[in-house]
């Protein structure tokens, strides 16, 4: 996972370990690489992690796999040695006396399977697909919806309509997100959108996160949350103040060592943020706003995958810096929202 600039803390990497953590909880196998194939939510998790690939692999059909310096030793390659397309994906054999390798495994359609949303699909149709699905709860796609509805544009009565489109997605009760919890109020549209010359825009908010993988010699969860915070890391999961949480996926009983293993990934804060807008707990998502809550009112808990919590001082390499972009909305469906730059606001832990 890159750490070459604020955008790219990321990755499908950095989704898969959280599912791992989150869903094994203490100590449930899921939480345990030793284990964790022997839960049967395993099989479930990494074919949904190879759906979510494959749609990537769509959408960024231009790029695959970068030649990388190992960073462990295995049984069969040392560490730093260079990997690439055509390293030997051991030991998974081919025929009798050669390996598959990424470049003869890079389509799907290989083993004779694909998945609904990329079955003979273009990019468009995959953004769709992703949009359609993954997006309920998005400022982007909001925005999106209300231009898709024949609605006003920003600047004129599209409030009224946002507030409309909220609520019923509001409606799906299996739908649930933090700026949704504890509150019907909708933001001020004004406090999320505004208008230039090439259409709605916003400022999403993201903490940025990277620690070693093996600071705590075991999985571990990263959480912030607003305002004050149980000491009971059992119910962390569940408070009504929770912003979002990290999972860091790892070996129990390894440790940290100099660069090895470090890890890096995100917690998403805008729709919090967008919850504390319709409480009127801040004016808008703009940084003069946004930017002296986050600083007060953001709180870092970390704890063990047996539920002990942990001191952030006690994580080896941590660091939580809070970032923001500025975002266009998408004008149709099958186009993605365009981020600008992103930029760094403050340091959360340093």
């Amino acid at each position: 996972m890159g750490q070459s600039n604020n955008g790219t803390f990321d990755s499908i990497e950095s989704l898969h370990d959280s599912v791992h953590t989150i869903g094994g909880g203490g100590w449930g196998h899921l939480a345990i690489i030793a284990y964790s194939a022997f839960d049967p939510l395993f099989f479930l998790h990494h074919a949904n992690v190879d759906r979510i690939f494959a749609m990537w692999q769509v959408i960024h059909n231009d790029t695959y796999v970068i030649p990388t310096a190992a960073v462990y030793a295995t049984h069969t390659e040392s560490q730093g040695n260079m990997e690439d397309i055509d390293t030997p994906l051991k030991p998974f054999f081919l025929n009798d006396t050669s390996f598959w390798t990424s470049d003869m495994v890079r389509d799907l359609e290989t083993f004779g399977y694909t998945y609904e949303e990329v079955d003979n699909k273009t990019r468009e149709e995959v953004v769709a697909a992703i949009n359609r699905k993954y997006t309920d709860y998005s400022p982007a796609t909001i925005a999106l919806r209300s231009k898709q509805n024949s609605l006003p544009r920003a600047g004129q009565l599209l409030g009224d309509h946002i507030s409309k489109v909220m609520t019923e997605q509001q409606s799906h009760e299996t739908k649930s997100m933090a700026w949704h919890h504890g509150s019907a109020s909708h933001p001020p549209v004004h406090a999320i959108f505004k208008v230039n010359s090439n259409g709605e825009y916003y400022r999403e908010w993201i903490a940025n996160i990277k620690a070693r993988k093996h600071a705590l010699k075991g999985s571990f969860l990263i959480y912030l949350f607003f305002g004050d915070v149980s000491d009971d890391t059992s119910s962390w999961q569940h408070l009504d103040n929770l912003v979002g949480s990290l999972g860091v996926f790892a070996d129990h009983g390894r440790s940290s060592t100099a660069e090895e293993g470090q890890i890096t990934g995100t917690i998403p804060l805008t729709s919090a943020l967008m919850r504390m807008a319709g409480k009127r707990q801040i004016s808008s998502l703009d940084p003069e706003d946004a930017e002296p809550f986050l600083r007060s009112a953001l709180q870092l808990r970390i704890s063990k995958a047996d539920g002990t919590a942990v001191n952030a001082s006690d994580v080896d390499g941590l660091g939580i810096s809070i970032v923001s972009s500025m975002v266009t909305v998408p004008a149709t469906g099958d186009q993605l929202p365009q981020w600008g730059e992103v930029e760094s606001n403050f340091d959360l832990v340093v």
